[in-house]
């Protein structure tokens, strides 16, 4: 399925359902669809802990937590 939707991470706060933050993964992919339904990773090294995900033929990596994620929480 290819949608001209953008590809996103999402954080949702447990306790409420409510989004923390929401962060477009920019793609230009061409050879498959922008979309990607994937389990993300979380990556722990040199003290620092990041959300890796794979897809849309990019690897991006987010930090967790909502202050420090590409500018700040989702709106």
């Amino acid at each position: 399925m290819k949608t001209d939707d953008p590809s996103y991470i999402l954080s949702i706060e447990t306790l409420t359902g409510k989004t923390r933050w929401r962060v477009e993964r920019p793609t230009d992919a061409v050879s498959e669809s922008p979309d990607a339904y994937t389990t993300p990773a979380l990556l722990s090294y040199d003290g620092r802990e990041e959300v890796v995900v794979s897809g849309a033929d990019y690897v991006t990596g987010h930090d967790p937590r909502p202050e420090r994620n590409c500018g700040g929480p989702a709106a």
